[in-house]
């Protein structure tokens, strides 16, 4: 809920995803960047880095979290975290 009201504040739309990770409950985000929408879980970070938290697709986040496909948009865009670094920095 956190990281969605940092996103709102920032003009990001932005949902929180309600599911599991092993078995356990789970939330996460879905934010929509240029007309894409992609994943984060903000709660991830140290544990797999940036750039598996970070704006990851449907594909990637099915290897390890389980939410209800049809509440949310498909998360598809072609953008990653290292494209994002690499163009900042």
């Amino acid at each position: 809920a956190a990281y969605s009201a940092l996103c709102k504040a920032a003009g990001i739309e932005c949902r929180v995803v309600d599911g599991t990770v092993a078995g356990e409950t789970h939330s996460g985000n879905i934010i929509k960047i240029e007309g894409n929408y992609f994943h984060v879980d903000a709660s991830a970070y140290y544990s797999l880095g940036a750039e598996h938290s970070f704006l990851q697709g449907d594909e990637q986040m099915k290897e390890k979290y389980v939410w209800d496909t049809t509440k949310y948009p498909v998360c598809s865009g072609e953008v990653t975290y290292s494209d994002i670094i690499t163009n900042v920095f």
